[in-house]
């Protein structure tokens, strides 16, 4: 790609983080918007189901693509072992369903599941989350979490709206049955510490142990300027066994050498525009040259040793009539880059070497979202164990909440 294309996107868009990392309960929202009301992780328009009660919620898609596309899945490049059709594709589908149940079962404890369809997912309901939280924000700002939950390491978009992962979100999500302890809103400071059960060693198959840990930190702040106010939020995360992360975990399930796993993100907000950059990475190469082909790295179709796979993702996100467009709406530019992260896949998806991408968002209606994204993604090459295509792909949604 030409170097001074990636030069303007590394100056001029850096990402926006569209929801909060990781599951929250219905007290945890109220408090955190009471203590801090100059929030800059919530992309307009991109609307987690709020933890009130019972909500649900609808998305319909229509994708379209040329060159190589691995049809499952969002990512439309990349070797496969499974549906790779060539040349130009569509389809229409029930992007995706959710339905969110929140009950309060007195002053300390709250129970919240999430259930998750997706056409695209073997027509499966699935049990996204399923927790129970213990917490009094109104007295201490502790809390101490049970159960199925997205863990705070890297970030996870959870918005119904969304029409594709990024890289970033794709080497970091980490859904699993675990416990969490953490902090809110001590002096600007977010923290959770968190345990649970990782990947089977191979050679201890009946053995279970809760093995895997982490931990998150968060700084938020302010200062005013004179011709506004810029607000930045810092997210830390470290994980002690990456290979734990949810496509890792599918794509090399004996993994025995533990790799820590590090992720980070800057967002900012100045007047109308949103900024932010999220990076994920294994801290040291795999021992193991030979995990399959995802985790190698190569040269010449020859492995060379273990890889360190890594990603960056930046966006910039701003209101169309705020830059003196009269169009209503927002828009979003993107860059993303990952490295050594070759066929890391879940099923079909897998993870582009590059990405371009524009995004449109509009409230169409109440409670009816409209988003059209166009985006150009680039495979890694022969040299890297891969088929160096790339992809054209359109794709539109209409979200309908209740």
């Amino acid at each position: 790609m030409n170097k001074k294309v990636i030069g303007v996107f590394l100056m001029g868009f850096a990402c926006l983080l569209s929801t909060i990392s990781f599951a929250h309960s219905k007290r945890e929202v109220a408090y955190q918007t009471r203590i801090n009301p100059n929030q800059v992780d919530v992309q307009p328009h991109s609307r987690l189901l709020p933890n009130t009660g019972f909500r649900a919620a609808a998305q319909v898609r229509a994708d379209f693509a040329n060159d190589t596309w691995v049809f499952r899945g969002t990512t439309p490049l990349g070797r496969s072992t499974g549906n790779l059709i060539t040349g130009n594709v569509s389809d229409f589908s029930v992007g995706n369903a959710r339905v969110a149940i929140n009950s309060e079962l007195n002053s300390w404890a709250d129970l919240q599941a999430n259930f998750d369809y997706a056409q695209q997912d073997d027509n499966r309901v699935r049990v996204e989350e399923l927790y129970g939280t213990l917490s009094h924000f109104d007295r201490y700002p502790y809390f101490l979490r049970a159960g199925k939950q997205v863990l705070p390491f890297g970030i996870a978009d959870r918005s119904i709206q969304k029409l594709f992962d990024s890289s970033t979100e794709q080497l970091s999500t980490t859904t699993a049955p675990s416990v969490m302890a953490g902090v809110i809103g001590v002096r600007g400071f977010d923290g959770a510490v968190y345990a649970f059960t990782g990947v089977t060693d191979p050679a201890n198959a009946l053995e279970t142990k809760m093995n895997t840990y982490g931990a998150y930190l968060r700084y938020r702040n302010y200062f005013l300027t004179g011709s506004g106010k810029f607000v930045w939020d810092l997210r830390l995360g470290w994980i002690n066994n990456i290979g734990d992360t949810d496509i890792m975990s599918v794509a090399a399930p004996r993994l025995q050498a533990h790799v820590d796993g590090m992720s980070a993100s800057l967002m900012m907000k100045y007047r109308p525009f949103k900024f932010a950059v999220d990076y994920v990475s294994a801290t040291e190469s795999f021992a193991e040259p030979t995990i399959g082909s995802e985790f190698s790295e190569s040269a010449n179709g020859v492995t060379t040793g273990g890889a360190k796979p890594s990603a960056i993702a930046m966006r910039v996100c701003f209101p169309l009539r705020e830059v003196g467009i009269r169009y209503p709406g927002h828009m979003m530019f993107g860059y993303e880059k990952s490295s050594q992260a070759v066929d890391v896949r879940i099923a079909d998806e897998v993870v582009a070497k590059q990405r371009l991408y524009a995004d449109y968002h509009y409230n169409l209606l109440k409670n009816v979202d409209l988003k059209v994204n166009f985006r150009r993604d680039w495979n890694y090459e022969d040299s890297d164990g891969a088929n160096g295509d790339g992809a054209n792909v359109l794709s539109t949604g209409l979200t309908f909440i209740f």
